[in-house]
C-alpha cells in the first residue's frame, strides 16, 4: 500500500537505498532506470508516481528536465542480503526489517550528442533509522550518472544483480557483492564517494555529514575499515557495533583507457545484533572420531534452540561407508545458555567399526521440525556432514604353520598376533578345521588370550589323513576378520619295497611357505633324530634305504621356512623294524640220536626263508639239496667223513656261504 503524491507534496522519510542506470539509444535517446528501495517500517510512506531526471552538459551548454514514470507492479518485497530477517517483516505486518523495491523507468531525447552529459535525480527522503549520517531523514538521496553519447552513442551502463540493501550483524564478516555486469565488457573502477542530498526542492545538493570519525571512505564503524576489492568491487568489512549506515559507490567504466560513463549506488547497511543464519550441517565441525566410538560431538556454525532438538535423535540419519544404515538412538543439546547452543551429541546404537567415510544428515524429527536457529527458522533437510575413520583394524590373521607334533599323536597349529591389534580390542581367536582344502571349515576351538597363538589338536588322526586349518580373529568392536589363508598338514605314506631294504615315501605338498624344501628325518629306537644325508628335495617322493643295524625305526618328512629352525613343519611318521642277524654255519654235526647236535642247524637261518642248501661228497657228487632249507637235515645214511656245502641265504644280497662239513656218529 502506498500513497501517490505530486512532486510538491510533503516529504516522506522512507528511502533506504537507490541506484541509477542507463542505455544510450539512437537519435540521442537515453533510457534511464532508477530503483528505489523503501523501508516498509517508515510511517506515512509516500512513493511518487513520477521522478524528475535533470540533465546538463557543460561542453554543450545544454540542460533540461525529463520526467520518467513509476512502473506498475512495483512495491514488491526484496531480499535484504545473505541473511533473511528474523520473523515476519514490516512489509507483511511483522516487525523485522523489510524493504520494498520500486522502479522508475523511461526514455527521453537529449537535446544533442555531448561528451559530458550528467543525469541526476533526488529521492525524498532518507529513512529515519540511519545512524551513521547526521539527520539523514531530513535529506534526499541524490543520484548522478555520467554518459558520453557523442563518442559512444550505443553504450550501456553497468547494471547490478544484487540490490543495494544488506542486513548483517555485529562481528560478522561481510563480503557484499553487487554482482555488477557490463554487457559492453568495459573496464570498471569502483570508489567510495560521499553521500549527497538536499533539504528539499530549491535547496542545494550537499555532502552529508557523517557521524563521529566516519566519512565517505570510512562510512561504517568496523574492526579494520571498509574496503572495495578490485576488480570486482566487493565491499568488505566487519561491523563492530549496531548501526544503520549509508555507503555510496560510484562505478566508472573505461573503454580503451578512456572514461566513457559512470553510475552511482546509494546503499543502506543495517547491522543488527543477530544474523539470521541457518546452521548448515556440511559446515559443522566434529570432534575427532575414532574406531569403536558411538558418540558424535557436533559443533554447528551457529546456535540452535535447545528445545528444538528431539531427544530420540530423530532429526538425524546416518549411513556407513558401505551404505548400511546406522541407527541413531538419542541426541543431546550440550552447553545450553539461555536456551541456545551450538553443541549437539548424537548417540549411535552401534559402535563405528569400519574404516571409511560416514554420512550424517538432517531430517524432520518427530517434533515436526529439523532444528530451529535463534530466529526460529528451520535447518534444511538432507544437509550432510561427512565423517571419516581410518584407525579401525581391518587386517587378517596370519596362519604361520601346521605340523604333526614330536610324538606323532596330535597337530600343532601356529599363527601370529595381527599387526596393530591390542589386547584392549581383542576378544578371541577361532580355529577352524577341514578335511579338504576347499572346505567346509568347521569351528574347532576358541582361544581368548591375545598372545596364545599355538593350539594342539588332539582330535586329529595324524596317521590316517592330512588336515586343513584356518583362523579368524574377533574384536570388541564386533569386527571379525576373514578366515586366514588355510594350510594343509604334511601327510606321509610309506610303501616297503620287495627288496626289504628300501621304502618308497610320498607326501602331500605343504603351502605354509613359498617354495618348500623337504628332508627325510630318521629316528632310532633311542629317539635320536637326524636328517638322512642327501634327502633334501623340492618334490614329494623319495626312496629311503633302511639302516643295517637292528632296531625299531621311524621316518618322517620335515620342511622349514627358508631353513629357519624356529619354524618347522613335520609330517606323521612311518614305523619299521630292522632284524639284520648274522647267519652262522657249523662245520660239524653228530647225527647219533643222542638228542644233541643230531641236526645240521644253521644259526639264524629261520629269518631268511627260501634259503637253499646243497651238500657234496669229496668227489663232487651231490648228496643233498633243499631250496627252502628249514634246519631239518640229519645226515640221513651218509657215512662219517668230510663233505662240502653251499648255502645260499635269501637275504637282500643273496649271500652265499660255502665250506667243509664233517659228520661223526661215534
Amino acid at each position: 500500500m502506498f500513497i501517490l503524491l505530486s512532486n510538491n507534496s510533503a516529504k516522506a522519510s522512507h528511502a533506504a537505498a537507490a541506484d541509477i542506470t542507463y542505455v544510450c539509444l539512437p537519435g540521442n535517446q537515453v533510457k534511464v532506470r532508477v530503483d528505489l528501495y523503501s523501508d516498509c517500517a517508515a510511517t506515512g510512506q509516500q512513493v511518487y508516481t513520477t521522478l524528475d531526471i535533470q540533465y546538463e552538459s557543460t561542453t554543450c551548454t545544454a540542460s533540461g528536465v525529463s520526467t520518467i514514470p513509476l512502473l506498475s507492479g512495483g512495491g514488491i518485497e526484496v531480499p535484504t542480503g545473505d541473511y533473511p530477517p528474523c520473523g515476519a517483516t514490516t512489509c507483511t505486518g511483522g516487525s523485522a526489517y523489510g524493504i520494498r523495491k520500486y522502479v522508475y523507468e523511461g526514455t527521453f531525447t537529449l537535446p544533442q550528442a555531448c561528451s559530458d552529459w550528467s543525469l541526476h535525480c533526488e529521492l525524498i527522503n532518507r529513512n529515519a533509522i540511519i545512524t551513521t549520517v547526521n539527520s539523514a531523514d531530513l535529506y534526499s538521496i541524490y543520484l548522478e550518472a555520467f554518459l558520453d553519447n557523442l563518442n559512444y552513442p550505443s553504450n550501456t551502463s553497468p547494471v547490478s544483480g544484487n540490490g543495494p540493501v544488506a542486513l548483517t550483524c555485529v562481528n560478522q564478516t561481510v563480503n557484499y557483492d553487487g554482482q555488477i555486469v557490463d554487457i559492453d565488457s568495459d573496464s570498471l573502477v569502483y570508489s567510495l564517494v560521499p553521500a549527497q542530498g538536499s533539504l528539499g526542492s530549491g535547496n542545494p545538493v550537499v555532502d552529508l555529514l557523517y557521524s563521529g570519525s566516519l566519512s565517505a571512505t570510512n562510512p561504517l564503524s568496523t574492526t579494520s575499515g571498509t574496503a572495495l576489492t578490485a576488480p570486482d568491487g566487493i565491499l568488505n568489512f566487519i561491523p563492530d557495533q549496531l548501526q544503520v549506515g549509508v555507503v555510496v559507490i560510484r562505478i566508472d567504466e573505461y573503454r580503451n583507457g578512456i572514461l566513457i560513463g559512470s553510475v552511482m549506488r546509494d546503499m543502506q547497511i543495517n547491522v543488527q545484533a543477530l544474523c539470521n543464519i541457518i546452521p548448515e550441517m556440511n559446515l559443522s565441525t566434529i570432534t575427532p572420531v575414532l574406531c569403536n566410538d558411538s558418540l558424535l560431538d557436533i559443533y554447528l556454525p551457529q546456535q540452535i534452540q535447545c528445545a528444538s532438538l528431539s531427544l530420540d535423535g530423530s532429526e538425524f540419519r546416518m549411513l556407513g561407508p558401505n551404505s548400511t544404515p546406522l541407527p541413531i538412538i538419542a541426541a543431546t543439546a550440550l552447553g545450553c545458555t539461555s536456551g541456545f547452543t551450538d553443541h549437539i551429541r548424537v548417540a549411535l546404537n552401534n559402535r563405528l567399526v569400519q574404516n571409511g567415510t560416514y554420512a550424517l544428515w538432517t531430517k524432520r524429527g518427530n517434533d515436526l521440525d529439523v532444528l530451529l536457529n535463534r530466529c526460529g527458522d528451520d535447518m534444511a533437510e538432507n544437509d550432510t556432514l561427512r565423517v571419516s575413520i581410518s584407525d579401525c583394524f581391518i587386517g587378517t590373521t596370519d596362519l604361520l604353520n601346521v605340523s604333526v607334533n614330536s610324538t606323532n599323536d596330535a597337530m600343532e597349529i601356529t599363527w601370529s598376533v595381527p599387526i596393530g591389534l591390542t589386547s584392549g580390542n581383542f576378544v578371541k581367536y577361532e580355529l577352524f578345521r577341514s578335511d579338504l582344502p576347499a572346505g567346509p571349515y568347521l569351528s574347532l576351538a576358541t582361544i581368548n588370550v591375545l598372545n596364545d597363538t599355538i593350539y594342539t589338536d588332539m582330535t586329529a588322526s595324524v596317521e590316517t589323513q592330512p588336515y586343513n586349518y584356518g583362523v579368524k580373529t574377533t574384536l570388541n568392536t564386533g569386527y571379525e576378520t576373514p578366515l586366514s589363508d588355510s594350510i594343509q598338514s604334511i601327510f606321509l605314506q610309506c610303501t616297503e619295497n620287495a627288496d626289504s631294504i628300501s621304502i618308497d615315501l610320498s607326501w602331500t605338498n605343504y603351502w605354509g611357505w613359498n617354495n618348500p624344501t623337504y628332508e627325510v628325518v630318521q629316528i632310532d629306537s633311542l629317539g635320536n633324530a637326524f636328517v638322512v644325508s642327501g634327502s633334501a628335495t623340492t618334490g614329494t617322493t623319495y626312496r629311503y634305504e633302511k639302516p643295517t643295524q637292528n632296531g625299531l625305526y621311524h621316518v618322517r618328512i620335515r620342511s622349514s621356512n627358508n631353513g629357519s629352525p624356529e619354524l618347522v613343519s613335520l609330517s606323521n611318521w612311518c614305523e619299521f623294524r630292522v632284524l639284520n642277524t648274522e647267519v652262522i654255519v657249523p662245520n660239524v654235526f653228530t647225527p647219533n640220536d643222542d638228542k644233541r647236535n643230531d641236526i645240521f642247524v644253521v644259526k639264524n637261518l629261520e629269518q631268511y626263508p627260501n634259503s637253499s642248501l646243497t651238500v657234496f661228497d669229496r668227489w663232487g657228487k651231490e648228496v643233498y639239496k633243499n631250496t627252502n632249507y628249514l634246519n631239518d637235515w640229519n645226515g640221513e645214511n651218509l657215512k662219517d667223513g668230510t663233505y662240502f656245502y653251499i648255502l645260499k641265504v635269501a637275504d637282500a644280497k643273496d649271500t652265499e656261504h660255502h665250506g667243509t662239513l664233517s659228520i661223526f656218529r661215534k
